[in-house]
């Protein structure tokens, strides 16, 4: 759960961005549908009140990322100079980097809220099937 949460924020941080305009205006569009993805993630966690709700909340987070995930991965290689996984965002970006920030802690408060669930076989396997994805497998 700690390495899903961790690859979830800095995916989460890979993506932060508002209103895509200048040299970065992709990479804004991609961080973009990122935060909404875990937005959506977030506020349906919030909301579940069964271990079936926590797993559809998840596996529909994974179906939404998972169609980003090869958008980031071409920024990636066309931006080579950003390093946004260790956090060192460009002038250009630094604004959502508090965006994100705030969106992780907000994420971790609600993964923490759905620990009563994760014994749950569909949670379960909605967590793995969410790994697999995002590792490409």
């Amino acid at each position: 759960m700690k390495k899903t949460l961790l690859f979830l924020g800095v995916l989460l941080a890979v993506l932060t961005a508002c209103g895509p305009t200048g040299k970065y205006a992709d990479v804004k569009s991609a961080m973009d549908k990122m935060y909404a993805a875990n937005e959506k993630y977030i506020i349906g966690l919030e909301k579940a009140t069964t271990a079936r709700d926590c797993a559809n909340v998840i596996n529909d987070f994974t179906n939404d990322v998972v169609v980003i995930i090869p958008e980031i991965k071409e920024l990636e290689k066309k931006y080579s100079e950003l390093d946004m996984k260790n956090n060192a965002y460009p002038p250009e970006l630094a604004e959502y980097e508090k965006k994100f920030e705030e969106q992780s802690e907000r994420m971790q408060k609600v993964a923490m809220s759905m620990a009563k669930y994760m014994m749950d076989k569909d949670v379960m396997a909605a967590l793995q099937n969410m790994a697999r994805s995002m590792e490409g497998k």
